[in-house]
Formats: structure tokens, C-alpha cells, sequence
């Protein structure tokens, strides 16, 4: 139960943060492309990284604190941070064919089913 709650409370600042910077960002950089959520992407990534080694390297042993900053705030911030870090451990497991198809097929059919859930409603309202 307090794994859940730190969860809880990791996502709420990750959500937050996630939209402060990047609507700031939107804001500041006037683009055609959303930089701020790019950004946010990137950043994630950067951070699911480092906390991962950190993590590997037993320098936070709690598992709740573990998942209070992965899966809450990193998690809630960016999902695709998530998402790299799962492809990473599949090429580092030396899966590298999974780790493409798990990528093609993330990114393909996640943009497919946006679309598709978009026109669902659009037929039905």
C-alpha cells in the first residue's frame, strides 16, 4: 500500500512538472513542433538513465523510494522515458531485435490507435 501511495504522490509532481516545463517552454520557443514536450522527453530520458545506474549501483536501496522516482514522478513526467529504458534493458540483454520491434511497434501503433480512437468519437458524436 505505501508503494502505491508514493506512486500516487511521485506521479502528481511528475505530472506538474511536466506541464509547467513544458508549456513554459512553448511558450518561450515558438515552434511548429511541440519542444516542450520533446524536451520533456529527452529530459526524462536523461533522468530515467541516471536514476537507473544509481539505482543498479545500490546508492538507493529503499524500493519505494525506487518507485516513488521511477515510476512516480519519472513515470508521470514522461512515459517515454519509461519506454527508453525498457528498450534499453532489452538491448542490453542483447535482444536487440526485440528492442526494434518493441520500438516500431510502440511508436506505430500507439500514433495508429490515437488516430483511430480520435475518429471512433468523431463518428459516434
Amino acid at each position: 500500500m505505501i508503494s502505491l501511495l508514493a506512486i500516487a504522490l511521485g506521479g502528481a509532481i511528475g505530472a506538474v512538472l511536466r506541464y509547467l516545463i513544458s508549456t513554459q517552454l512553448n511558450v518561450v520557443i515558438l515552434s511548429s513542433i511541440p519542444v516542450g514536450i520533446l524536451f520533456v522527453n529527452i529530459l526524462g530520458s536523461l533522468i530515467m538513465g541516471m536514476t537507473f545506474s544509481i539505482i543498479e549501483l545500490n546508492y538507493i536501496k529503499n524500493p519505494v523510494v525506487q518507485k516513488f522516482i521511477t515510476v512516480g514522478i519519472l513515470g508521470a513526467f514522461t512515459t517515454f522515458s519509461t519506454f527508453s529504458l525498457e528498450v534499453f534493458k532489452l538491448i542490453n540483454q542483447g535482444f536487440l531485435a526485440n528492442a526494434l520491434i518493441y520500438s516500431l511497434i510502440s511508436v506505430i501503433f500507439s500514433v495508429t490507435f490515437l488516430i483511430l480512437g480520435i475518429y471512433i468519437i468523431r463518428l459516434l458524436l
